[in-house]
């Protein structure tokens, strides 16, 4: 897959075990970079073309971007929808059928009993499905202790197992997190086959292991592209 804008005269390639790191010293540009791919990722219009051997394919469909690592969405409304339905078909399985079954005899009970004392016509329903359920328990993604790294990590996951995504954008991650964190981040995404790229404003101190550079001036120039450089 590739991304592209009509502002770069590259297009950023995403290959297994690669995580481009998109460097733009143009303040105003990085802002509408993240600006663009937000909104696309929204499915309203955008200048970024994503595209898979060349053919475009919607960036809402296959791309999350991330810019809040202290108060990450975990339970977008998406992967909830696609959580309840695989804990909906989980519990009509030949293992859960059964106890599916006598949790709803047993809340059908309750709620009976209920209504018996009650001095008016009431009416339930007397067979609910498992989605409607599990939403009245609100089970929901954990986002666990707290910890912005877990909760990134735990992000990864959702966004590959429940939204399909297949691109993560990450904004500014090297101001946020260490070689060594950033490097647990990359091996995240690469196990759960979800790819990764960095838009930053500066040049990182180091280039970490399977990053691969794109580096554009505050005059808009592009100073260093890896594409090039690897086919030397």
């Amino acid at each position: 897959m590739r991304l592209a804008h009509p502002a770069l005269d590259f297009a950023v390639e995403f290959r297994e075990n690669r995580v481009p790191v998109l460097i733009c010293e143009n303040r105003a540009f990085f802002r509408k970079m993240i600006t663009d791919l937000t909104v696309q990722q929204e499915g309203e219009a955008g200048e970024f073309v994503l595209s898979d051997r060349w053919e475009p394919i919607p960036i809402s469909k296959h791309m999350l971007v991330v810019t809040d690592y202290y108060h990450p969405e975990l339970n977008p409304k998406k992967a909830i929808s696609q959580l309840y339905r695989e804990l909906a078909r989980l519990a009509e399985d030949e293992y859960h059928h059964l106890q599916t079954g006598e949790a709803r005899t047993a809340l059908a009970e309750w709620a009976a009993e209920l209504c018996a004392n009650v001095d008016a016509p009431l009416t339930y329903e007397a067979e609910p499905d498992a989605a409607a359920l599990l939403k009245a328990l609100d089970v929901r993604f954990d986002g666990g202790d707290g910890d912005n790294l877990q909760a990134l990590e735990r992000l990864m996951r959702i966004s590959a197992g429940f939204l399909k995504t297949d691109i993560m954008a990450l904004a500014l991650p090297h101001e946020h997190f260490n070689a060594e964190e950033l490097t647990l981040l990359y091996r995240t995404a690469h196990y759960n086959k979800l790819f990764l790229i960095c838009l930053e404003t500066e040049v990182p101190r180091s280039k970490l292991e399977g990053e691969a550079w794109y580096i554009i001036d505050r005059d808009m120039c592009t100073v260093y592209n890896e594409n090039e450089r690897e086919t030397l």
